[in-house]
C-alpha cells in the first residue's frame, strides 16, 4: 500500500495575519525615517540660533566679533609672530590671530579669514564646541574650518552678505541688507551655500520659525535667477516657495533646490 503524505499549508487566515504584520513593520519603518528627518530639520534652526546666540554673546563680553577681535592674541597667544603668516597657521592651541576690527567679519578678500577665526575665537571663548582650526583650506570645509550638522555633508559658514563676489548683491533679493549671515547648505564653490534642501522642507522650516516666505524676515533663501526651482521671483515682496508650482516638482519632489540664509541680525 502506498502511503500519501499530506502537506499542510498556510490557511488564508493566516496569510493575512502575515501580510498585516509585513505591513506594520514596514510602516514603522517609514514613520522612524519621517520622525528622524523632522528630526534633523528642527536641528538645522536650533544649531543656527545656538550660533548666533553664542556670536551675540561673545560681541557682549569682549565688546567684538568673533573673528574681527582685534586683540584677540593678547588673550589667547599668536598662532604665528608675522600677521601674514598667522592668518593661514593651524594652531594645535587655543594661539589665534587677530582680525582688524572693523565691525565686519571679513569685510573683504583680504580678510576673508576673519569668518574662519570666527569659529576658533568662539572656541577659545568656551562659546562653542567641537574645536575648529581657523583657517581657510580651499573656503569652507564642514567639520574642519566651519561647524558641521547632522545631515550628511552640510555645515553653516558665516560672513558678512557683501564680503566677497561668490556672494555678490545679485545673488540676494532686490535690495537686501543682511549684514552678517550664517549660510546652511553643502559647500560649493567657497562656502557652505549649495542647495541641499527640497522646496517643501525649506518651507516648512521657514513657516515654522520666520514667516514662511523666501525673501523676507529672519531666514530666507538665494533668488530665483540663483538658486532655479526654490523660491519663485527675484522680488521679495512677491517671492513664494515653488512648492506644487516648481517646475519640476512633481515629477522630483525630493529634488534638493534650495539652502537657507540666516540673518544674524548685526
Amino acid at each position: 500500500m502506498v502511503k500519501h503524505t499530506v502537506t499542510k499549508g498556510f490557511s488564508l487566515l493566516e496569510l493575512s495575519v502575515v501580510l498585516v504584520i509585513i505591513a506594520l513593520m514596514t510602516s514603522g519603518v517609514m514613520v522612524g525615517q519621517n520622525l528622524l528627518r523632522a528630526a534633523e530639520l528642527r536641528s538645522i534652526t536650533s544649531d543656527a540660533n545656538k550660533y548666533i546666540q553664542a556670536i551675540d554673546l561673545f560681541r557682549t563680553k569682549y565688546e567684538s566679533l568673533p573673528g574681527d577681535m582685534y586683540n584677540a592674541i593678547d588673550l589667547w597667544g599668536a598662532a604665528d609672530a608675522t600677521p601674514a603668516t598667522c592668518i593661514t597657521t593651524v594652531s594645535g592651541t587655543k594661539a589665534t590671530c587677530n582680525g582688524d576690527g572693523s565691525g565686519i567679519i571679513g569685510d573683504d578678500l583680504v580678510r576673508i579669514y576673519e569668518a574662519y577665526r570666527a569659529w576658533q575665537h568662539l572656541y577659545n571663548a568656551g562659546m562653542i564646541t567641537p574645536k575648529l582650526t581657523g583657517v581657510s583650506v580651499s573656503g569652507s570645509i564642514v567639520g574642519t574650518n566651519v561647524p558641521s550638522h547632522s545631515i550628511s555633508g552640510t555645515g553653516f559658514t558665516l560672513m558678512h552678505q557683501n564680503t566677497d563676489p561668490l556672494n555678490s548683491a545679485a545673488q540676494f533679493f532686490a535690495g537686501a541688507n543682511y549684514n552678517h549671515i550664517l549660510l546652511y547648505g553643502i559647500k560649493g564653490a567657497e562656502y557652505t551655500d549649495s542647495t541641499v534642501l527640497p522646496v517643501k522642507e525649506a518651507w516648512s522650516i521657514d513657516a515654522k520659525m520666520d514667516d514662511g516666505l523666501p525673501g523676507s524676515g529672519k531666514l530666507v533663501t538665494y533668488n530665483n535667477t540663483s538658486r532655479t526651482g526654490c523660491a519663485s521671483t527675484d522680488d521679495p515682496n512677491t517671492a513664494i516657495y515653488q512648492l506644487d508650482i516648481a517646475p519640476n516638482y512633481l515629477a522630483l519632489p525630493d529634488q534638493q533646490d534650495c539652502n537657507l540664509i540666516f540673518i544674524t541680525g548685526f
